[in-house]
């Protein structure tokens, strides 16, 4: 679980690199853009859509709906679908 805005300082490519290596590998990554019961994430949209191109998903959670989440994620759920039912702001 990555939690992030993914507004990032460093370099683009090779975070993009090591989630695609993760993810190839077998670990399920998902991306908090936010943590939060209040407002919009502000987040990089680019980075967002590379990774939803990756098979990742990111978007944000509210404090009461991330125990649903982790639960979904250690089941090995459909997390997408998941946001999705949950009005979720899916990428």
């Amino acid at each position: 679980m990555l939690i992030s805005d993914l507004i990032e300082g460093g370099v683009r490519e090779q975070m993009l690199a090591r989630i695609a290596a993760l993810h190839a590998d077998g670990v399920r990554v998902v991306v908090l853009l936010a943590l939060s019961d209040e407002g919009a994430p502000v987040f990089d949209n680019d980075n967002a859509a590379a990774l939803a191109e990756l098979g990742v998903p990111a978007f944000a959670c509210s404090t009461d709906a991330f125990p649903d989440l982790l639960a979904v994620a250690i089941d090995g759920g459909d997390i997408a679908a998941w946001a999705h039912r949950n009005d979720l702001a899916a990428r």
